[in-house]
């Protein structure tokens, strides 16, 4: 039987929440927010990046860190004024998304403007009430930056923040916010706060002892311990937020998983190191049930570190771009391209006028190194070069023709206009091909104008149309698709079908190499032939 997950994001919203009539904290926050001055740049962070010493016996007791690192954590409390309409036949919560979606109680806005199974003599009147979320955060830096999870204040009017051992909410400032990391900055107003350590993320290691601390299910400050069960798990392209809901989004995540419970109230809370520095935020976990499971993620250090400066700075986060289109490296085009391993990045297409053309970068290249960095795969490298500035000069390391080199590039920002070359391009009459090997399976004909305005293609395009693959084909076994158009087999650029054959005939080995374009993206793909 099929199991069926679902990300919660760790916020806690409207759960502890009773709507408040009159709103009095909610209000004061936004009376006290009034006239507040931009945020400076000067961030002074406290980075300790040094090794962790592995070969030391497991302390008896994590409290010498626990009390070092508490005063760090806060609180994070979001209000959102909302209305809803006031039925007295339903209960008083029942206009609370939480307790409908959970208890299958009927919304009863739904009924607003159809009139079926009601009194319309019954009064029915529309009530502005303040909806509270809670989430927690952590201190940066001693002049009061925060940061959080972007989804602990989405959408919020207004933001508070409880220090520990306080009775006082303080106002909070949302200094900018990106929803691709999943990272929000805040800001307090004062001085000496007790920030954070903040290490390199990259210098964990699986089995590594961490400890969450955050205030879930608003039960209070709390703390628990767990490793680092894997490093670089792949954002989930389908989430959930923390009613079920399902949404999917651009994301730039990389995520460090974990046991250490983490459960509604911990998001943006700090998951540290046994010296209780910063190795990330607490942001989501894998769950049917919407409770700990022990399967939970949080954001790394090092990309909350890039996002928080990007924001103080700017308002916004600038992310590098290379300039190319990339997929991951499979077996077969490892055997292919005479890879030492199905690892890194390979590059399907150039942009150009953009950064990795003017480096001189070619399709079939693959990147196996950024800067240093070791680049296992596509989203590796999506991910170093969007937490890299605009601007920046990069070491990359990649294989061409079954050799390694290196290569010095620029970036450019993710974003930014490009300059692209178009030619036109004149199709011919249909016509199909069949018996190659290559084509065993596939039915190909000419890209005229006609079927390039039906794939919304670009006239510079040229190729070959794929108009049908057999499904038992090792053409559909590698991937191809009805609609896919052939631009290259092998190291053959084509344009009609007695090129495509032409190439077909010359291909000696086991697989061959197609570049394909796919509703506006080039992609590789090896087809095993033998």
């Amino acid at each position: 039987m099929k199991q069926h997950h679902i990300v919660f994001r760790a916020a806690l919203s409207a759960l502890l929440a009773t709507a408040l009539t009159a709103a009095p904290t909610g209000a004061g926050i936004m009376d006290r927010l009034k006239g507040e001055k931009p945020a400076g740049n000067d961030l002074n962070l406290r980075i300790d990046e040094t090794d962790i010493d592995r070969t030391q016996p497991s302390a008896a007791s994590f409290a010498p860190v626990v009390e070092r690192v508490n005063p760090s954590v806060v609180s994070v409390f979001s209000y959102k004024m909302v209305r809803y309409l006031n039925d007295p036949r339903m209960v008083p919560w029942a206009n609370d998304p939480f307790f409908r979606y959970f208890f299958g109680v009927p919304d009863t806005r739904r009924y607003r403007d159809r009139g079926r199974d009601r009194d319309q003599s019954a009064p029915q009147t529309e009530e502005e009430k303040v909806r509270q979320g809670l989430g927690s955060g952590v201190i940066v830096t001693e002049d009061g930056y925060i940061l959080t999870n972007f989804h602990v204040v989405d959408q919020a009017d207004q933001v508070g923040v409880l220090l520990p051992d306080s009775i006082e909410e303080l106002p909070a400032k949302v200094v900018g916010s990106d929803p691709s990391t999943d990272i929000a900055v805040l800001k307090i107003e004062g001085k000496k706060f007790p920030a954070i350590a903040v290490t390199d993320s990259e210098r964990i290691q699986v089995g590594d002892k961490v400890l969450a601390i955050g205030n879930p299910l608003g039960v209070g400050q709390t703390v628990t311990q767990g490793i680092i069960s894997a490093k670089h798990r792949r954002p989930f392209e389908s989430e959930g937020d923390e009613t079920g809901r399902r949404r999917t989004r651009q994301v730039y995540e990389d995520y460090i998983q974990t046991d250490a419970a983490i459960n509604f109230g911990n998001s943006g809370g700090p998951l540290v190191d046994v010296q209780g520095r910063l190795v990330g935020l607490n942001s989501a976990i894998v769950s049917q049930t919407g409770g700990n499971i022990g399967i939970g993620f949080a954001v790394p250090a090092n990309i909350a570190r890039y996002v928080l400066k990007q924001l103080v700075k700017y308002g916004k986060v600038n992310r590098g771009m290379l300039g190319v289109g990339i997929q991951d490296v499979t077996a077969d085009f490892a055997a292919t391209l005479n890879l030492p391993g199905p690892t890194g990045a390979l590059i399907s297409e150039v942009v150009s006028g953009g950064s990795a053309e003017k480096a001189g970068l070619q399709s079939k290249d693959v990147i196996v190194g950024f800067n240093g960095r070791e680049v296992r795969d596509s989203h590796d490298l999506r991910v170093l070069a969007a937490h890299t500035e605009p601007g920046t000069e990069i070491m990359l390391r990649l294989i061409r023709g079954g050799k390694e080199q290196t290569v010095k590039a620029v970036l450019g920002q993710l974003g930014a206009p490009s300059g692209s070359a178009q030619a036109r391009g004149e199709g011919q009459p249909d016509q199909a091909v069949a018996g190659e090997s290559l084509f065993s399976g596939v039915e190909i004909i000419e890209l005229d104008n006609s079927i390039r305005r039906e794939l919304g293609a670009p006239p510079s395009l040229k190729g070959v149309v794929v108009k049908s693959v057999s499904r038992n084909s090792r053409a559909s076994d590698a991937g191809l698709a009805e609609g896919d158009v052939i631009v290259e087999i092998g190291e053959t650029s084509v344009t009609n079908i007695d090129e495509a054959q032409r190439a077909a005939e010359k291909i000696t080995g086991h697989r061959s190499l197609l570049r394909i374009w796919r509703q506006g993206v080039t992609v590789y793909l090896a087809v095993r032939i033998r």
